[in-house]
């Protein structure tokens, strides 16, 4: 079988599957509305802005220094009393 008579054979079951389809499918007609506000909001960014606040690393290591230290404090100093 030679190309061209590949390419025939395609055709002729292409052409009979879109005439399957053409007659069980029923095409509609959107709403010209519905798809013009549906493309402007597609194409528009949206007006919304997300604000991140970041927090600098040296206050999230002093705070959590602070943390660390308390705890070392309350452990020392909490042995201490319960060996007097």
């Amino acid at each position: 079988m030679n190309t061209g008579q590949y390419l025939k054979i395609e055709d002729n079951h292409l052409g009979s599957f879109e005439q399957r389809l053409s007659s069980v499918l029923n095409p509609i007609n959107p709403n010209p509305e519905f798809v013009h506000r549906l493309q402007r909001r597609l194409v528009t960014p949206p007006l919304v802005a997300i604000e991140s606040h970041s927090r600098p690393f040296w206050l999230v290591l002093i705070l959590a220094a602070g943390l660390v230290l308390g705890v070392l404090f309350y452990w020392l100093f909490g042995q201490s009393r319960k060996r007097i």
